[in-house]
This record gives structure tokens, C-alpha cells and sequence, in this order.
């Protein structure tokens, strides 16, 4: 006797489980953007950027290329009057001017280069802490983002909540189709709430 048959009949003709699901989905992404707090997030790490832009390693980094410059135009005028004497004298006052011309600029150069690597190192080193800070307060929103989407859901009576706006890890979205009409999209809503600053209380941090 087969008793497999009419349990696979029934499976068959059973509708699937989550045909009974009410479906909801959200651009987390665009939540995120609008976000007011994820917007005074980058602007603070602009005005970071900015600072270490006009920080006074950059200054001096700034004014020594300022100065190289300088002595490349003065460089050229003492080359020249030495170049265009018939008679040259190594010994000679413009010659004197030429050596001492090269001893300003290779230390000028040397002085560049430390200037330089000092400032990249900082930099390297403020960057990486504008980053860190950056992605600790991402989270800290995300955290909160994903809370109210979770509490608005289940307050709404939706039974999944699929983010669109995410990608796998071959690019493309977790959620490739859903048959219109038996998704409710809540980006809007969650726009406006968020945009109204009516996030959770409790922070996940």
C-alpha cells in the first residue's frame, strides 16, 4: 500500500505557506539618505575633511611649494647670467651665486619632502579616524532605521518586510520580483517619519 501518494497529492494541492503573508517593502537605502541625522553625519565629515585640508601641515606643505617656486625663477636668472658671461669664472662671484642658488634649493627640496611625508602620514592617520567615526555613527542610525521599519511593519499588520535596496553578493538585489499588488512599499512613510525625526527611543548602538 502507498501511503506516500495522497500526502504528496495534498502538498501539491496545498496553496503555499506564505500565500496568506501580507508583504511590505522598503528602500532602506533612500530612508537612509533623507535621514536627518545621516545628513548632519556628512556634513560633519565634510567640515573634518575640510579642516584637514586647511590644517597647518598643509600650509607649510603649501607655502614650501611656494617657495620652490620662487627660487625656480630666481634659479633661471642666475643660470642665465652665468650662462651668458663669454668669460666664466668657477671662482667667480656668479658662480658663487649658482652653488649657493643649488644649496637653498636641494635643502628647500629636502625640507618639501619631509613636509610632505609628514602631512600624508596625518592625513592617512585623520582620515582613518573620520572613517571609523563615520561608520560607528552609520550604524548607530542604521540601528535605529531598522527599528522603526520593524516597528511600523508589525504596527501596520505586515508579516514580512523585504529591503530593497540591499545587493547579494553577485550584485544584484535579494528580492528580484514581486507580483504587484502583494507588496505595500513603506519607503514613503518611512520618509516622512524619519524626515519628522520620529525614530525609536531605544538606540541600538
Amino acid at each position: 500500500m502507498n501511503i506516500a501518494a495522497p500526502a504528496i497529492a495534498f502538498l501539491c494541492c496545498a496553496p503555499p505557506l506564505h500565500a496568506q503573508w501580507k508583504v511590505a517593502t522598503v528602500h532602506m537605502s533612500e530612508v537612509f539618505l533623507h535621514s536627518p541625522e545621516a545628513i548632519a553625519c556628512r556634513e560633519q565629515v565634510n567640515q573634518k575633511k575640510v579642516q584637514l585640508a586647511e590644517d597647518v601641515r598643509a600650509k607649510a606643505l603649501a607655502d614650501k611649494r611656494e617657495e620652490i617656486k620662487n627660487l625656480n625663477l630666481e634659479g633661471r636668472k642666475i643660470m642665465l647670467d652665468y650662462q651668458m658671461r663669454g668669460n666664466k669664472d668657477d671662482t667667480g662671484p656668479e658662480a658663487d651665486r649658482v652653488r649657493e642658488y643649488r644649496k637653498r634649493r636641494n635643502l628647500a627640496e629636502s625640507q618639501l619632502q619631509a613636509l610632505t611625508l609628514e602631512y600624508q602620514d596625518y592625513q592617512k592617520e585623520q582620515t582613518q579616524q573620520i572613517n571609523q567615526e563615520m561608520a560607528r555613527s552609520y550604524r548607530s542610525i542604521l540601528n535605529q532605521l531598522t527599528a522603526l521599519a520593524k516597528q511600523y511593519a508589525a504596527e501596520r499588520g505586515f508579516d514580512v518586510l523585504y529591503d530593497i535596496s540591499g545587493s547579494s553578493h553577485v550584485g544584484l538585489p535579494p528580492l528580484l520580483y514581486v507580483k504587484p499588488g502583494v507588496a505595500t512599499d513603506l519607503t514613503a512613510d518611512l520618509r516622512k517619519m524619519v524626515e519628522a525625526q520620529k525614530l525609536p527611543a531605544n538606540n541600538q548602538r
